[in-house]
């Protein structure tokens, strides 16, 4: 690329031009893959909180309308493949960002803090949802009662995590998207 071509382009792709006049092959390499890395990151990030409201808006109200034994065997049914598509995103959108932050230096704030915002899910899961879910999962007798107390529990804790997981991603879009 020439200098000409390069100084109608953009300020900054003229500073990044140099003497010579011609951008080098690292400059014209490392814009798309920090641009691939950043749009992988924010469709993991909107997968996993649309995924985490698609539960939280269409799921659990259903298991509302359901009466306690109903609802534990929707539970069993659901719950497994849920958690097989929840889990990889979790990851994905704690790792992905990280990576955003290494390759985005402008928006590494905004990365850092929504990897850290699906970080805080991972504890949150463990303590408070892990436990309902192998309760429920399980073939442990339970009453009405500890049915309707779990569900409530395991969709409050839900909600928290939806709540996280859709700001981190709105967090990640903050300044990427004009």
């Amino acid at each position: 690329m020439w200098r000409h071509e390069v100084l109608s382009m953009a300020p900054e792709y003229a500073k990044m031009a140099g003497r010579s006049g011609r951008l080098s092959n690292r400059v014209l390499q490392a814009r798309p893959m920090k641009n691939l890395i950043c749009l992988i990151a924010i469709v993991a990030q909107g997968c996993f909180s649309g995924a985490m409201l698609l539960v939280a808006a269409a799921i659990v109200p259903g298991w509302y309308a359901l009466a306690s034994l109903d609802y534990r065997v929707s539970f069993q049914a659901l719950g497994p493949y849920i958690g097989q598509y929840m889990i990889p995103l979790m990851l994905a959108s704690i790792l992905l960002p990280a990576a955003g932050a290494y390759v985005d230096k402008p928006h590494r704030r905004q990365w850092v803090v929504a990897a850290v915002l699906v970080g805080i899910i991972v504890p949150l899961y463990g303590i408070f949802s892990a436990p309902v879910n192998d309760l429920l999962l399980g073939n442990v007798p339970l009453s009405d009662q500890e049915i309707i107390s779990n569900r409530a529990k395991w969709s409050f804790w839900h909600g928290v995590r939806t709540v996280l997981g859709t700001s981190a991603f709105c967090v990640s879009l903050k300044g990427r998207v004009s």
